[in-house]
């Protein structure tokens, strides 16, 4: 059933009356509303080359912004990933030194904690948004030298046999 004039007129004074308590809801534009803020290109009075350069540059800076803010919530998401390895693999190398030997189930735990705070830093780094471009290498050598580490721990504890046949090798493949 079609709606009156007047019943029209009052559905419309309460959705108005509404926004104006509210303010008019809408939608998030994130990195695009600083661009949305500015003046239309109609205002600037560009020629159509112009405009096409101006977009441009919008466009790559925006597409630097996506790509920057990817990266590092992959680096934060990988740190956080290594960071909880770290405290899982704990009560293992207590076990190690308990169970087997306690020099090198130390030496485990002073690696691992030392890879934990390591991943902790990068982690509040990361949350600060102090990241920089080369950490990631910074990053990705020191998470593969803690496998290197584990097995010359095996190699000077156990012997070079055990420790070229010990699980940390699986890590590399």
């Amino acid at each position: 059933m079609p709606l009156t004039p007047s019943a029209l007129d009052l559905a419309l004074n309460r959705c108005a009356s509404a926004e104006s308590a509210t303010g008019p809801p809408g939608p998030d534009l994130g990195p695009l509303a600083a661009v949305a803020a500015g003046p239309s290109d109609s205002q600037l009075g560009l020629s159509p080359a112009q405009l096409n350069r101006r977009r441009t540059e919008e466009d790559k800076r925006l597409a630097q912004d996506l790509l920057r803010s990817r990266r590092v919530r992959g680096s934060y998401t990988v740190s956080l990933a290594a960071l909880l390895v770290c405290l899982i693999s704990l009560p293992f190398c207590l076990y190690v030194g308990l169970r087997f030997q306690s020099r090198l189930g130390l030496s485990l735990i002073g690696l691992t904690m030392a890879a934990a705070a390591y991943e902790g830093v990068m982690l509040i780094l990361l949350r600060c948004g102090r990241h920089r471009p080369w950490l990631d290498w910074v990053n990705v050598s020191l998470e593969v030298s803690v496998v290197s580490g584990a097995v010359l721990l095996d190699a000077h504890y156990l012997g070079p046999a055990y420790a070229f046949t010990s699980a940390p090798l699986l890590l590399y493949r």
